[in-house]
């Protein structure tokens, strides 16, 4: 216990649990006495850590002017700014922080830094404070773990995205080869899991034992988690360093009847529809009055990220010479689809959609928008026949996926 010349224990006693409950002008009292800032409890908790992981930034300030040090701990080996961080403590923060606090500060307990505490925790002003700060967002702890892969299996979905806006490494392992993605998935961290595959994470990246994010997902009964990963394309046949595939897997767990079918619920269907299966709709297309309205799709890759928008028809007939023979790719029961080349070089992919609101394009938008898969690109945009109706314009704003221009798929 620390606390200074001719003090008594109950005086101490007493200034920790001043700042422990936030009664400052107790704490300014009992420091004119002349008790030390650095005073501690019988447990090792000293007064500025109690005072940051409870919230009270006054009293905290006042530890500050009274020179409390910022390397202080409480009974578990954490700091003052790691207590605040982990438990949102957002004003206490930056009395720490305006004091500099280490932001790298390790605690001795969990091996955690501020940051990493904080994304653990889901505390999403915390992390935007420290990562304004500039505290390192790809710093590991002794077992290679960064803030993105704690936020990932804490399922830390506010956090995860300012992680990634501030350039965490989304391929960073851990120790054992763990990518987030990896401990999304065996936790069944649903949310962070779906966030991280928007952003691009390889959905069959393995570990040091070769397990998938899928083969964990599946093994565990993660059901949400497991479908996600087959519409992103993760391989449900590749096997592990045991030679056990996500499969063989869920069937050791008990989990193969739900793996078997979420497969035929959902993976197997999706591929046959985007390899030329046709919509549930069609027995509806021959129906007498049916709208004849002219749509234009326009498609670009997966990688071009763009939001929908809307193309004049002189455009996309410019884009295509007319609509010319030799760029067409391939016709259907309810349309074509051309290649077309954008007045900035870009390549496209056009389908006309003769009968759009009877050719299943609302169910199109609605299947396809959510799979992200190697032989599906996104919907750029569209463009619409000046005659075509309100609620046909409504479908097609959607944002959505058709089918890849590649050869083997026409």
């Amino acid at each position: 216990m620390t606390s200074s010349e001719g003090a008594g224990f109950d005086d101490t006693v007493a200034l920790v649990r001043a700042c422990h409950v936030g009664h400052e002008a107790a704490v300014r009292l009992l420091l004119a006495e002349g008790l030390s800032p650095s005073s501690v409890d019988a447990d090792g908790n000293s007064a500025l850590c109690l005072a940051a992981g409870a919230g009270h930034s006054a009293v905290v300030r006042t530890l500050l002017v009274a020179r409390a040090s910022l390397e202080e701990t409480d009974a578990q080996e954490q700091t003052a700014l790691a207590l605040a961080s982990m438990r949102g403590r957002k004003e206490v923060i930056r009395e720490l922080v305006d004091a500099r606090a280490d932001l790298e500060a390790v605690s001795l307990a969990d091996g955690l830094r501020p940051l990493m505490a904080a994304a653990r925790g889901n505390q999403s002003q915390a992390v935007g404070m420290l990562l304004s700060s500039r505290a390192a967002v790809d710093a590991a702890d002794e077992d290679g773990a960064t803030a993105l892969i704690w936020s990932a299996s804490s399922g830390s979905a506010r956090v995860l995205p300012l992680l990634l806006a501030a350039k965490a490494h989304i391929e960073s392992c851990d120790a054992e080869g763990a990518t987030a993605l990896v401990w999304a998935a065996s936790e069944g961290q649903d949310a962070v899991l779906e966030l991280l595959l928007q952003a691009r994470a390889q959905p069959d990246a393995a570990d040091s034992s070769g397990r998938t994010p899928l083969s964990w997902a599946a093994g565990r009964g993660h059901e949400v988690s497991a479908k996600a990963l087959l519409i992103a394309g993760a391989d449900a046949s590749k096997k592990d360093g045991s030679g056990l595939s996500p499969q063989e897997w869920a069937a050791a767990e008990g989990c193969e009847d739900a793996f078997l079918r979420w497969r035929s619920s959902w993976l197997d269907p999706a591929l046959d529809y985007i390899e030329g299966g046709k919509p549930k709709t069609d027995s509806h297309l021959n129906e007498a009055g049916a709208q004849k309205s002219t749509w234009l799709l326009v498609l670009v890759a997966l990688d071009m990220q763009q939001a929908s928008n809307e193309y004049f028809e002189e455009e996309i007939k410019a884009s295509t010479r007319n609509f010319d023979p030799s760029c067409l790719l391939g016709s259907g029961t309810f349309g074509s689809v051309y290649r077309g080349t954008m007045r900035d070089g870009t390549e496209v992919a056009i389908k006309v959609l003769q009968v759009p609101e009877e050719a299943g394009f609302e169910e199109e938008i609605k299947v396809l928008s959510r799979f992200r898969h190697p032989n599906l690109v996104i919907l750029m945009g569209f463009a619409r026949h000046a005659a075509t109706s309100p609620a046909a314009c409504l479908s097609a704003t959607l944002l959505g996926t058709y089918q890849q221009t590649d050869p083997s798929l026409r």
